[in-house]
């Protein structure tokens, strides 16, 4: 159980490094940046909700390559990777995130 819970505190410290990173990215992006569009994920994407999950993935990947990262942009190619078997021990770890799901509403307010 200690093995598991020093785990459990090595990614919950590295899902918070990735997460002020990101922040500090879109609280740095000017309004243009944030507005512009880039090839990341579906190809349609803002940058304002891809800069956050390129942080994160790179983040998450760099401390374990193993990582199930699903977002709204890399959630279909990471499904194929999760366990659907019997030992939930031998399943590498999952991560869900949508960090920011607004840049619709920002684009409205932004002009």
């Amino acid at each position: 159980m200690k093995k598991n819970k020093r785990i459990t505190m090595d990614y919950l410290d590295i899902c918070l490094q990735a997460l002020i990173m990101a922040w500090r990215q879109v609280m740095e992006m000017s309004i243009k940046e944030a507005l512009s569009r880039t090839e990341y994920g579906k190809g349609d994407t803002l940058a304002l909700d891809a800069i956050p999950e390129i942080i994160l993935e790179k983040c998450l990947t760099t401390y374990n390559s193993d990582i199930i990262l699903i977002t709204e942009e890399l959630g279909k190619s990471a499904k194929s990777r999760i366990l659907s078997g019997p030992n939930p021990e031998r399943q590498e770890p999952v991560f869900f995130a949508d960090p920011t799901d607004r840049s619709r509403f920002f684009h409205i307010f932004s002009f």
